[in-house]
């Protein structure tokens, strides 16, 4: 009776053993597996998550949006402004640069990122009126602005903007402007007659002004008279330039 135990015992001790071994082999078989489970796991996410067939990215450079978008609708394409470029000389909203380039493959679902055009936003006229001509040529130079320059005789100091078109806060379209300057205050002055006068008084009548005398002749004290002058009496001279005036004594 013990020994048909024992024999039975001994069967199951086989039986156990060889559904260990079984077992074993089940999960190096499994572990095997995993890589090609992982593998087909994930191309069947990517199917899900990326869409569908793959088709041929269009054209988009140059398309206004309104006429891009349908482009990639028809073909299941998403699409996605990543960038803007400033543009004063083309209309807003023009594909300038996309990705996948044309001719490119790309699945269904996935997005197409473009760059388009837009306007700068408007230059306003600065405020030049008062300045002195160095601070409003760099103002104006800061800005890339060209002006065009008139002067006007006025008592305020020689170069001082009196006014400008447009008004500053106005919208310039191209970036032009005109300005009014202070022009020198010096006026033409009339050259009096000095034949028969003293040297001496002619030199003290043009001390205050920028006014050379060139004196020929025998000039032995102040009061020697003048004999002669050039230029002739009447004639215009401006004392914000040198200015010479010949005298024969």
């Amino acid at each position: 009776m013990s020994d048909y135990r024992i024999r039975l015992t001994g069967v199951q001790t086989i039986f156990l053993n060889g559904c260990a071994v079984l077992k074993k082999g089940y999960v190096v078989a499994l572990i095997g597996a995993l890589p090609f489970i992982f593998s087909l796991f994930g191309y069947w996410s990517a199917h899900l998550l990326l869409g569908g067939d793959v088709v041929v990215m269009p054209a988009l450079v140059g398309l206004p949006l309104y006429q891009a978008v349908p482009e990639l609708c028809e073909r299941e394409i998403n699409i996605r402004v990543v960038g803007f470029k400033e543009d004063a000389d083309l209309e807003s909203g023009l594909v300038v640069s996309q990705s996948p380039f044309s001719g490119q493959q790309i699945r269904q679902g996935q997005a197409a990122h473009v760059v388009v055009t837009r306007k700068p936003p408007k230059l306003l006229a600065p405020r030049v009126v008062g300045l002195l001509p160095e601070s409003a040529q760099s103002l104006l130079n800061k800005n890339s602005i060209v002006a065009k320059m008139y002067e006007l005789n006025a008592k305020q100091p020689r170069g001082v903007c009196l006014a400008q078109l447009p008004e500053s806060g106005t919208a310039l379209e191209k970036k032009r402007m005109v300005v009014y300057r202070a022009s020198s205050q010096d006026k033409p002055m009339l050259l009096p007659n000095l034949v028969g006068r003293p040297i001496g008084e002619v030199r003290d009548l043009f001390a205050p002004y920028n006014i050379a005398l060139k004196v020929t002749g025998m000039q032995k004290t102040r009061n020697c008279r003048v004999k002669e002058q050039r230029p002739l009496a009447g004639s215009f001279l401006y004392t914000s330039k040198p200015f010479t005036v010949h005298i024969q004594v």
